[in-house]
């Protein structure tokens, strides 16, 4: 706490106040994103924007934050006032309160983001135009390298007079996690997390009756390695339960990746990720791993070809690099190798494990402190295996590509608030 003489009284810099916004609209260009498209279709051109205003305050007896979203792609909203269709968003992104309750312990209750390691199970997913919270009590130990999250929630549509369905039926309905973090020196790092997801049960009830419920488990870790040099990470997470289906999980996810420094202005990146599946699907399995709440971009590619991943399994061999040609210029470029971790069978012939290969390149410019203009451009090399996980048909259809440029401004603008003593 500063103190400060004003030739009157002694004041406190004790409350703080950030105002935040962002813009960010983002044109794009698909030809062939997430499924290869007929040659007989014409590739989407559209663009998104992302307008936030947010408050955070601070105070040592509490913190809260406040956050306004409006969510569109241009066009959406008709000018004029006879027309009220449209699925753009307006609303309340978060709006929590965190109130410390000893030195060490607090308690965070509220609309609030979610994100922990590299954002594969939980995550503010930023790459999407809505991005993602969650509304949740979040009890948190910290210490001085000891980290323990404990989170809950409960959904509803509404106030109820008896139990009921919840309309969103394939996100949870109650959610219950745990986390631990141990920092073993500067450089290492361990984290373990235990999730369990209540889902509803939708074959044995439907909207309107007596709602039952399932339990969907994901436990595992993470270990770090953090060096001015070397960043690595190695990732195992394994399932069991039930989904809303009916089906029984027992799933694994293996992940590893490392990247490198070979000088100030180039670092190499590499990495694998493993998800278990089936070479044939079971009444009563889910085949492949179930994602949780993560962002979907970072992995698997930038044209999203896997972020529904099919039931023979997946592997993501990858490996690239980045130039920093300036402070404000950086150059990325990664190759990716796709295979299914079962072997493809199309009426009982064997198509072998090939889903193909994907490029993904990007160029980032830092304009100023709040100012950021990125693009990129993706191609995807297909199999026939990439039909048959799509399930689609073989014909005609147009190279996949898919480019994007986005520009992102975030103003701040930091107040102190003074208190007379």
């Amino acid at each position: 706490m500063t103190i400060a003489y004003s030739g009157i009284a002694l004041v406190a810099m004790s409350q703080t106040v950030i105002v935040n916004g962002n813009i960010r609209p983002r044109a794009e260009y698909r030809d062939g994103y997430g499924s290869p498209i007929e040659a007989t279709k014409d590739p989407a051109g559209f663009v998104l924007q992302r307008t936030r205003i947010g408050v955070d305050y601070k105070q040592p007896s509490f913190q809260a934050k406040f956050t306004l979203q409006d969510a569109r792609t241009f066009g959406e909203t008709s000018i004029s006032s006879q027309s009220t269709s449209g699925q753009y968003t307006l609303g309340v992104y978060e709006a929590w309160i965190r109130l410390p309750l000893f030195s060490d312990i607090s308690v965070k209750m509220g609309r609030q983001t979610l994100s922990y390691d590299d954002n594969r199970l939980f995550s503010d997913s930023n790459w999407s135009n809505t991005g993602s919270a969650h509304d949740l009590l979040l009890c948190a130990y910290e210490r001085q390298g000891y980290l323990f999250h404990l989170g809950l929630a409960y959904n509803n549509n509404t106030s109820e007079l008896s139990e009921s369905y919840y309309k969103p039926a394939m996100k949870y309905r109650y959610l219950g996690y745990m986390r631990f973090e141990k920092s073993i020196n500067p450089i290492i790092s361990l984290s373990a997390m235990v999730v369990d997801e209540g889902v509803q049960n939708l074959v044995n009830g439907s909207y309107g009756t007596k709602c039952s419920m399932y339990h969907a488990y994901t436990w595992g870790g993470n270990l770090k390695w953090e060096s001015p040099l070397l960043s690595a990470l190695a990732t195992a997470y394994m399932q069991s339960g039930t989904t809303t289906g009916g089906l029984h999980l027992n799933n694994l996810l293996l992940a590893a990746n490392a990247s490198y420094n070979i000088c100030p202005k180039v670092r190499i990146k590499a990495g694998c990720d493993y998800f278990s599946g089936a070479s044939q699907r079971e009444a009563n399995e889910y085949a492949s791993f179930k994602k949780l709440y993560g962002t979907e971009h970072a992995f698997n590619g930038s044209m999203d070809y896997w972020s529904v991943l099919p039931y023979q399994g997946l592997i993501n061999c990858y490996g690239g690099l980045s130039l920093k040609f300036h402070k404000q210029t950086e150059v990325e470029g990664l190759f990716h190798l796709f295979r299914t971790e079962s072997e493809v069978i199309l009426d009982k012939s064997r198509m072998g494990k090939s889903l193909g290969a994907e490029i993904d390149l990007s160029i980032s410019y830092k304009l100023n402190k709040w100012t950021n203009l990125k693009g990129g451009w993706s191609c995807y090399f297909t199999t026939s295996n990439t039909f048959v996980a799509k399930g689609m048909l073989h014909g005609d259809y147009r190279f996949p590509q898919w480019a994007f440029v986005m520009l992102s401004v975030s103003p701040e603008y930091l107040f102190q608030l003074a208190e007379k003593l």
